[in-house]
């Protein structure tokens, strides 16, 4: 394989050494011409070729299209935590394949074929590892696979607050949680009152406890991740009122916007989604009405910057993307 410009070329080479076959392909894989014979089917980066079955290589982990330039299944592995680029977890060698390869469907990396080799390195960090990078703490009963699902949610919302404050993810979320001199974010596992059955619940800006997590649709376990962590957010900014009593900040603020600027979306309205970016069960992990699950639900949206695309959308992602910044680094500073 060797790189001609934009592209890359595929030479097969008859006995003797005289080129038999020659194939061409775009940057991200999609075959722009051949000429005579390619016998093998491990073709675009040496991977197995399902293009003319499928329109898809397979690469071991997952299924990738060149048509769409991003693979079919997410990254159950998330190497590179300090990249936000990795927590695009269908996106292929961090949209550079003329830098990096992908061997295994897990890791972009690169190769001079001689002595620099990022490629054969051990991907290398085990959940109790990247739990500790971000001051995590697991207590009860946690299935690995769940304890992931956690690990993936917390480093995406890191990621977001390392948007704001120019830091990688998991200083970012240390320091926005106050996760400081060997403080711990805890999550527990089992029976929880609060939970009513189903679900999690949160205590505290630092403590959220699961009875189960969509065990029926796995995919809706990191935006439920990261709900209760829009929660814990919120807990960050109890304040007294100048009306007497106490209140979060962030949802009290949002309500009084609900209140006072016309057609501001709420739950109560007729649009089905609401202004968040789909149904419940992904984007929407609360049916309720109150100013705090709307809130930590407008959390998932902040963090994965996607939002229903009409008015109601956009009078959402305007709010929270005004204030979000705001709260990050009121939170940071203290």
């Amino acid at each position: 394989m060797r790189l001609m410009g934009d592209c890359s070329a595929q030479v097969t080479a008859a006995e003797g050494g005289a080129a038999s076959g020659v194939q061409r392909y775009s940057a991200f894989g999609e075959v722009r011409s051949r000429g005579g014979e390619m016998p093998t089917v491990y073709q675009y980066t040496g991977q197995l070729s399902q293009m003319e079955e499928v329109g898809l290589y397979h690469y071991g982990a997952r299924w990738f299209d060149p048509a769409g330039a991003h693979f079919t299944q997410a990254d159950t592995l998330i190497p590179g935590v300090g990249n936000p680029l990795s927590w695009d977890r269908y996106a292929y060698v961090n949209y550079s394949p003329l830098v990096y390869v992908d061997p295994t469907g897990h890791k972009a990396c690169s190769s001079d074929g001689d002595s620099f080799d990022t490629c054969t390195d051990p991907l290398g960090i085990t959940s109790q590892e990247f739990a500790q990078n971000f001051n995590i703490t697991f207590e009860g009963a946690w299935e690995e696979s769940k304890q992931w699902s956690v690990l993936v949610a917390a480093a995406m919302v890191g990621a977001r607050f390392g948007t704001v404050l120019g830091m990688d993810a998991a200083r970012a979320f240390i320091r926005v949680y106050a996760l400081n001199d060997g403080k711990q974010f805890t999550f527990g596992w089992g029976s929880c009152s609060e939970c009513k059955g189903s679900g999690g619940y949160t205590y505290n800006s630092t403590t959220i406890r699961f009875e189960s997590l969509w065990t029926w649709h796995p995919d809706n376990r990191i935006p439920n991740v990261i709900h209760e962590l829009g929660h814990a957010f919120n807990n960050l900014f109890w304040t007294s009122l100048s009306t007497g009593g106490r209140a979060r900040l962030p949802e009290a603020l949002f309500s009084d916007s609900q209140k006072s600027i016309s057609n501001f979306p709420d739950r109560d309205s007729t649009d089905p989604n609401y202004g968040y970016g789909g149904p419940f069960g992904f984007w929407q992990q609360s049916k309720e009405t109150t100013p705090s699950e709307e809130f930590a639900d407008n959390f998932i949206g902040w963090t994965f910057n996607y939002w229903e695309r009409n008015e109601a959308g956009n009078m959402r992602a305007n709010w929270m993307n005004t204030f979000m910044p705001v709260f990050v680094n009121m939170a940071a500073s203290w």
